[in-house]
């Protein structure tokens, strides 16, 4: 089964996704793409920590998101990744989002549909819940994390928005 969980930030996105993951059977682990670069970032990442139960396997990744998850899906009966955006980022960086993303699709495949034995759980900001970005390199990432959260929204069994805290089923 996989669940795709959008939101604005702040929305409480992480926090309905941590509930999917406590609610599915078997074992569960968390894979992280974001990376502290500033105060600011790591107070965020500790609240995170503060929040999610401390026995819960952490592992971090980049843009190599699709064999982090494959490693762990192999091990584990429940992954959420939490947050796709920060993945996405890193991919623009490499100039390889329509790659790696197809290969995140790829990875996906065999979690798909209530019978497959395995919880996939995404989390990623919702693009264009914001001002229209003054420059053109926060445009193109608002554009590449729509294209995404489209393509995951297309493959994901269940899809989520949460506003306020709220989880609103569309999918």
């Amino acid at each position: 089964m996989i669940s795709l969980v959008l939101g604005g930030q702040s929305s409480g996105k992480s926090d309905h996704a941590l509930t999917l993951l406590a609610a599915a059977p078997g074992n569960a682990a968390l894979l992280v793409t974001g990376l502290a670069r500033d105060e600011d970032f790591r107070r965020r990442i500790m609240d995170h920590k503060r929040d999610r139960a401390a026995a819960l396997p952490v592992l971090e990744a980049r843009e190599d998101l699709p064999r982090a998850l494959a490693g762990l899906l192999a091990g584990h009966d429940a992954v959420c990744v939490d947050a796709l955006d920060f993945w996405v980022y890193s991919c623009m960086m490499l100039g390889e989002v329509e790659e790696r993303l197809e290969e995140l699709v790829r990875t996906l495949a065999p979690a798909a549909g209530p019978k497959a034995g395995k919880n996939v759980i995404l989390v990623s900001q919702e693009a264009g819940l914001c001002p229209v970005a003054g420059d053109a390199q926060t445009r193109a990432f608002i554009r590449a994390a729509g294209r995404c959260n489209r393509r995951l929204a297309e493959t994901a069994d269940r899809v989520w928005l949460v506003a306020a805290g709220l989880p609103l089923a569309l999918k």
